[in-house]
């Protein structure tokens, strides 16, 4: 099976609860013999982690990680497995990741840490049918008294998404009470 995970935030190096666990839940599907892919920002404009693109080349030298430049403002990696697609701006994010999943063709499309569903719309469109969300905080959801971004368009959004995962019964009651879904609970590794 072929899978792609995408995430706002950068997969390595791994600053996150969400991130840690999604990096472990890529390298979970490789040494099950899925192929995965993960396409990623690779700069955090505020906040601890590379704000640029040569801050986070310098932290994959630094951990002797190689990398192939893949376009103008993207990074490829192997790490444990994972092919890693680093976009250093986050702006074409979206875009990006519109390009691999209609390069890669994956089985799912696992969208995380996407507070402003900017990715949730740009697979949405390629791919209805093999998109999940992995939800890790309500601060992730678009609606309900803990949303970040409160949006009543990335709460449809996620209402015509195929499943939704998350890592907490207080996760799925919460999305149940706020978008009206069901979700499946996997605690996170």
């Amino acid at each position: 099976m072929k899978i792609l995970l995408t995430q706002n935030l950068l997969y390595f190096p791994t600053l996150s609860g969400g991130t840690k666990a999604n990096r472990a839940i890529a390298q979970g599907f490789v040494n099950q013999g899925h192929t995965c892919r993960v396409v990623v920002s690779s700069t955090i404009p505020v906040g601890l982690g590379p704000r640029t693109r040569t801050e986070f080349l310098r932290e994959l030298a630094l951990r002797g990680i190689s990398f192939t430049p893949a376009a103008v403002e993207v990074d490829v990696f192997h790490l444990e497995g994972v092919n890693v697609h680093a976009v250093a701006d986050p702006a074409l994010l979206p875009s990006y990741l519109i390009d691999q999943i209609r390069e890669f063709d994956p089985d799912w499309v696992i969208i995380s840490e996407d507070t402003g569903q900017s990715l949730s719309r740009a697979a949405m469109q390629v791919c209805p049918s093999r998109v999940v969300h992995l939800v890790h905080s309500t601060a992730e959801l678009p609606c309900g008294p803990n949303a970040l971004l409160p949006s009543a368009a990335g709460t449809e959004l996620f209402q015509q998404t195929t499943g939704i995962i998350t890592v907490s019964h207080y996760l799925k009651n919460y999305i149940q009470q706020w978008l009206g879904l069901d979700a499946t609970v996997i605690p996170s590794p």
